[in-house]
């Protein structure tokens, strides 16, 4: 029997509600979620843990979320970490631009959680349904 090997989150959101929310519909698929609550500490557990994909509110207070993905893109052996933006803030051209090169995909808030998996699940390569 071959077993699914399930592949590591970082949720980098402030919201309680919106965390609980992630991990449930993403640990529901092939997702193990983590958090981390500032900059320092998303960097910490980017290097310390495997993750493969980081979950981003560009608006997140203890952070600033465009320095720390161009750090890890930069960083040897973190730049095939990929990224989906999960914000409040809408898509202008000036913040697509900013990082378009390194987004797997935008989601505006309020948004679909079957639709946003559904993305998460094709970004891990976990298959289709469940």
């Amino acid at each position: 029997m071959i077993r699914e090997t399930r592949k590591k989150i970082l949720v980098l959101d402030s919201e309680p509600f919106m965390r609980e929310l992630l991990r449930i519909k993403l640990e529901a698929g092939c997702g193990e979620v983590v958090f981390a609550e500032d900059e320092k500490e998303a960097k910490r557990v980017l290097l310390e843990q495997e993750i493969a994909l980081v979950i981003l509110e560009i608006l997140h207070p203890r952070l600033d979320a465009y320095r720390l993905v161009q750090w890890f893109k930069n960083h040897p052996g973190l730049d095939a970490v990929r990224v989906l933006i999960l914000t409040f803030k809408k898509k202008d051209p000036e913040t697509f631009f900013l990082y378009n090169v390194w987004i797997e995909g935008y989601f505006e808030k309020p948004f679909l959680p079957e639709l946003f998996s559904a993305r998460v699940k094709e970004i891990l390569n976990c298959g289709v349904g469940g």
